[in-house]
């Protein structure tokens, strides 16, 4: 794992996902040729994790925080703590299927100095038939194509935190993950950010990452709740990064050309559900919009509470 001055710190955020953790950490133990430390961040779990990382007979740089502060608050705290050049983002319920992961993603990192974040191909399934998500693609609007997401070959607009590297100075520099997603589209919003200081990111071919999707902690909706939990960020991913202005007429796009938007949500929209999600919701996140451009200009991990959160260490 280490033997000397690590090359790459592996971040884990988790909340009640011992056992996907363990075989996480399994896979990552098999890794050869690299130099690394690994930082699990722990959300308040209530299932052992706790117990079960701080009784590993590997050194595991734990950080607990007594209730779920959410996957972007963890990984800013990972950020920190990273004493590497070079950070892998990896979810608590993805696994390494080769033990050349690690190295062969830090040689091309090495090898391109231009290059601020790489990704491998990551699929839904163990036999490595389904695709999950390769290099994130995104329309004018920042929906997701999902056709080209799945699709190698193509480089990516950004890259999924389920499993990828990046350099540790660039994930400071711009400033980590907006805590006000609590998880899902940190990503995107890292992503859009970094291309616009002229960030460059692409994904390999292999060796491929397992993302098991484990129901444990995640939460399941109704879909109505599942598209405006969606929409909202995605309404505040645009108005975030492209201005009221522009984010108002993009959304009001919708209502007249909305395959992007039909295309991202894969299920038919009802009438009534658009007209929520694209009628009534727009207009409250555009009366937030001088609150979501003030989010905008922070550096999140300059937050005075992340500073002073504890930050133990396996002996």
């Amino acid at each position: 794992m280490t033997g000397g001055s690590p090359e790459v710190s592996v971040v884990l955020v988790s909340w009640n996902r011992r056992e996907d953790l363990r075989i996480a950490l399994d896979s990552l133990y098999e890794q050869s040729a690299v130099d690394f430390e690994i930082i699990a961040v722990d959300n308040g779990s209530t299932d052992g994790t706790i117990e079960m990382l701080k009784s590993e007979p590997r050194e595991i740089h734990v950080i607990e925080n007594g209730r779920n502060l959410g996957a972007c608050w963890g990984k800013n705290q990972g950020i920190l703590a990273a004493s590497a050049p070079f950070l892998v983002f990896m979810d608590s319920d993805a696994k390494l299927i080769s033990p050349d992961t690690l190295k062969t993603v830090l040689d091309r990192m090495k090898s391109d100095p231009g290059l601020t974040a790489l990704g491998c191909p990551i699929y839904w399934n163990e036999e490595l038939t389904s695709p999950w998500v390769f290099g994130i693609h995104l329309t004018d609007d920042l929906y997701i194509e999902w056709e080209k997401t799945r699709t190698l070959g193509l480089g990516a607009d950004a890259l999924s935190t389920c499993f990828m590297m990046i350099r540790t100075e660039k994930a400071r520099e711009i400033g980590g993950f907006d805590p006000f997603y609590f998880y899902q589209h940190e990503d995107l919003d890292l992503f859009v950010r970094l291309k616009k200081d002229g960030g460059r990111f692409d994904v390999l071919d292999g060796p491929p990452v397992w993302h098991r999707i484990s129901q444990v902690g995640r939460k399941v909706d109704r879909w109505f709740w599942m598209h405006f939990r969606e929409e909202w960020r995605h309404q505040y991913l645009l108005i975030k990064n492209m201005g009221p202005l522009k984010g108002a007429y993009y959304i009001a796009r919708n209502w007249w050309d909305g395959h992007r938007m039909r295309d991202y949500y894969v299920r038919p929209i009802r009438f009534r559900k658009f007209v929520v999600l694209f009628g009534l919701l727009p207009v409250f996140m555009l009366l937030l919009s001088p609150f979501i451009l003030w989010q905008g200009s922070k550096n999140y991990l300059q937050d005075p509470k992340l500073k002073s959160t504890p930050n133990p260490k396996n002996p």
